[in-house]
């Protein structure tokens, strides 16, 4: 994705195109799947230090750009908020896939009344198994 594509996305949800926060948001849509911020960091030549990454980052959760996925692996990783969609991951290696397959709305009003609680506004569903390179 191009910058002035990106500098839309932030002006979107009113935010300055900082030159950090546009690479940031740029390593982030170039990735076929979350990361952690070291890999982040990493990936945009340790351009930017890891406390204004952390900064970024929740600067565009609240902003709802990006979203905080924890797969059960200890840390936090982000991704691009883009659309909905669920991860398996390969417990042997650590690689994660995108899955394109979501519960029905049904199952979100089951889990609202069996709960008691006035609304669900959202679901995290993570797969884990073994990839076929690992089998």
């Amino acid at each position: 994705m191009n910058s002035e594509k990106i500098r839309a996305l932030l002006a979107g949800v009113d935010l300055r195109a900082t030159t950090q926060r546009v690479a940031l948001l740029k390593e982030l849509l170039e990735q076929a799947h979350p990361l952690s911020v070291e890999k982040l960091t990493q990936g945009m030549g340790n351009a930017l230090d890891t406390a204004t990454v952390y900064r970024t980052l929740d600067t565009f959760e609240e902003k709802g750009l990006v979203r905080k996925v924890e797969l059960a692996q200890g840390r936090a990783l982000y991704e691009h908020a883009g659309e909905h969609h669920h991860h398996i991951v390969c417990t042997e290696c650590g690689v994660i896939q995108d899955v394109d397959v979501c519960l029905p709305k049904s199952v979100q009003g089951t889990v609202q009344r069996a709960s008691g609680f006035a609304n669900v506004n959202e679901h995290a569903l993570e797969f884990f198994g073994v990839c076929k390179k690992c089998a």
